[in-house]
């Protein structure tokens, strides 16, 4: 789940306006000049503040009005529907269950198709819509957790890790795993690596750039690792940067290709050498890159660099399978072994996966293959190839923008934008109401575009004449206010106490589930 839109700017409009609260977080702030004297960091102060009886009631008072307004805005889409909180007695009919299935359908507030999403939805071509439908059904009920009762699902899952571990130039095409996405797959790369710390006889800590996936930050907490983060201002990461932050802890770098949030490829060859010099893991993350690199020119990402360890890659992105579809490679089949579970002695017999579930659903292996060999080789290298393009055009077009910014050197599949004339969150928000959802970006302020086979040149020239347009409105009065996604992501930003934001995240997550 990522937040950047409603019913998140009610959390900011109510978190963030100047009450008495927040009024006094701002002094904090303040006042934090002069206890740094004192060697305290702002989230000790704010944590000692907010163990003050005052100031954590209206906390509690503030953060209940929140909560109850997210709701609200949550549930706003549904108020005509009515709510099956409990199974019926009796059965419905066909008839009546797909009837409730479109209503549901239609709460979408997009339509993919017309190319105003960045990223989400990958793919729209027909003729893998139509196996697919064909395919699911067949292997609906099946379950790889028994490779014996489904060997053709045990063969499809096998000859998709081989497919993606031959795109990759692997000499190991068994080490590796079919998974239910990127992260499930940086999670067993993680456990992989804090297992072969505890063997080396050290906690195990992942050095990332501060750009890398969120997952990366989600497995250090699970397996309880350390992160290191580099601050590479925007700029790929490198070996350069790596080498000062090396500990004896140090057991796994990440390095992105390319990273998710700017689209940009990590200087994977020097980090390759440094790895393989120094005897530490190395993780390349092509969740994003894994089925555009190897069919662009002048990009050379894969097992042939003798410091990576290990990959992973979503088929459910750019290889244009169904959601919930990964895939993780290792260049050893003793580090993939690592990262599986067994209970040897257990009362229900021997017990062993590679994988975090158990039971899996053989219909996701079964269309993910169908796609792979639908797809070929010829359809992945037009569409790489074509994404490209438009991303070259897109960045040009921004380039030429007097009041724009590009992050980094884009040239896979994703354009990040920020401006030194205005708030760039003005502008998300004027593409927002003119029908584009963009990926709202923080540290810096940001978005970005993430192109997918759906988009086309001419939709991109729509994006193109819309930023522009929306640029120079917002120029016309740049310090205009915002009490939307600027709220967001510019105000939040200033809040030191970052367990206050961590807490009403939490209060959203939990509202997803209530529906009254």
């Amino acid at each position: 789940m990522i937040i950047s839109e409603n019913p998140m700017y009610l959390l900011s409009n109510q978190l963030i306006n100047p009450d008495k609260i927040f009024k006094f977080i701002g002094i904090l702030t303040v006042t934090h000049q002069t206890l740094k004297y004192f060697g305290w960091n702002k989230q000790y102060v704010f944590y000692l503040m907010r163990k003050v009886p005052y100031i954590e009631n209206k906390i509690y008072k503030k953060r209940k009005e929140i909560r109850d307004k997210i709701k609200n805005d949550l549930n706003d889409p549904l108020k005509t529907m009515k709510l099956n909180l409990k199974l019926p007695k009796k059965g419905k009919c066909e008839k009546t269950i797909l009837k409730e299935i479109q209503a549901h359908n239609e709460l979408t507030l997009y339509d993919s198709n017309k190319g105003r999403i960045s990223g989400c939805v990958y793919s729209n071509y027909k003729k893998l819509d139509t196996i697919m439908a064909k395919v699911y059904p067949m292997f609906e009920r099946t379950n790889p957790l028994h490779p014996d009762i489904y060997p053709g699902v045990r063969k499809m899952e096998a000859e998709i890790v081989n497919m993606c571990a031959n795109l990759m130039k692997s000499n190991s095409q068994e080490a590796g795993c079919f998974t239910s996405g990127g992260t499930e797959s940086i999670l067993l790369a993680m456990r992989a690596y804090k297992k072969l710390a505890e063997k080396r006889n050290i906690k195990g800590s992942i050095l990332l750039a501060k750009s890398a996936h969120a997952a990366y930050w989600k497995a250090a907490e699970y397996f309880n690792m350390k992160t290191i983060e580099i601050e590479t201002n925007q700029l790929p990461l490198d070996s350069k940067n790596i080498e000062k932050f090396v500990t004896k802890d140090t057991i796994v770098i990440i390095a992105s290709a390319p990273s998710f949030n700017f689209g940009i490829i990590d200087n994977i060859e020097s980090i390759s050498e440094f790895c393989l010099k120094n005897n530490i893991f190395l993780h390349v993350d092509m969740c994003l890159g894994g089925f555009l690199l190897p069919f662009l020119d002048n990009i050379n990402v894969d097992f042939t660099k003798k410091g990576i360890t290990s990959i992973s890659m979503d088929t459910h992105k750019y290889g244009y399978g169904p959601k919930g579809g990964s895939v993780l490679l290792y260049n050893d089949s003793n580090i993939f072994k690592e990262h599986m579970f067994v209970k040897e002695d257990w009362t229900g017999g021997i017990y062993g996966t590679s994988n975090l579930t158990g039971s899996r659903s053989g219909a996701v292996i079964a269309t993910t293959w169908a796609t792979l060999m639908a797809c070929g080789k010829n359809y992945y290298e037009n569409e790489a190839k074509r994404i490209q393009k438009i991303v070259y055009k897109l960045k040009d077009a921004i380039n030429e923008n007097n009041y724009l910014d590009i992050i980094g050197e884009p040239n896979v599949c994703i354009v990040a934008v920020n401006s030194s004339h205005f708030n760039i969150y003005l502008l998300a928000d004027k593409l927002k109401e003119k029908g584009w959802s963009l990926n709202q970006l923080q540290n810096p302020a940001s978005f970005h575009f993430c192109i997918t086979s759906i988009h086309t040149m001419e939709m991109i020239d729509n994006l193109i004449n819309d930023l522009n347009s929306c640029s120079r409105e917002i120029m016309k009065n740049p310090n205009i206010k915002n009490d939307k996604t600027a709220s967001i992501y510019g105000t939040t930003q200033k809040v030191y106490d970052r367990e206050v934001i961590n807490d009403v995240v939490k209060d959203y997550i939990v509202c997803l589930n209530e529906l009254y």
